[in-house]
């Protein structure tokens, strides 16, 4: 198992992403640590589970996707109900983009409403840079 560790703090993250002094709407960005496991490995692709955990060891984010020689595809992208809206799908997503292999297409695959905005959110207005999906 491969395991990659990343102490984000609101310190790391880029100005966009950082709550803005005083803003009370917002709930401070929460110090994950991940791991990247290999699910199954074969000659043609390699199943991947990105995991976000907080402080206290507990998990709180996921993304399970699947490289080949072309593309990766992101199988689902999931952030506990309780632990929504506090930037960890953010940090979990920017995680995923630094461990994948440079160089292939994001496949989104079949994207929710929430999806949608949450693609937007990361990716741009647009989200050009990866597929459409569905």
């Amino acid at each position: 198992m491969n395991t990659h560790v990343n102490n984000c703090s609101d310190q790391n993250l880029a100005p966009a992403l950082r709550a803005p002094a005083g803003a009370g709407w917002m709930t401070p960005v929460i110090e994950l640590r991940f791991t990247d496991e290999i699910v199954t490995d074969g000659p043609r692709s390699s199943e991947r589970l990105l995991r976000a955990f907080n402080t206290e060891g507990r998990e709180v984010g996921r993304i399970h996707y699947t490289v080949d020689a072309s593309e990766v595809r992101i199988d689902i992208i999931l952030v506990y109900r309780d632990m929504r809206r506090r930037g960890i799908g953010t940090q979990l997503y920017r995680k995923f983009e630094e461990v994948i292999p440079a160089g292939l297409r994001i496949n989104w695959g079949y994207v929710t409403e929430d999806g949608q905005a949450f693609k937007r959110a990361v990716n741009g207005a647009n989200g050009a840079d990866t597929d459409q999906g569905c």
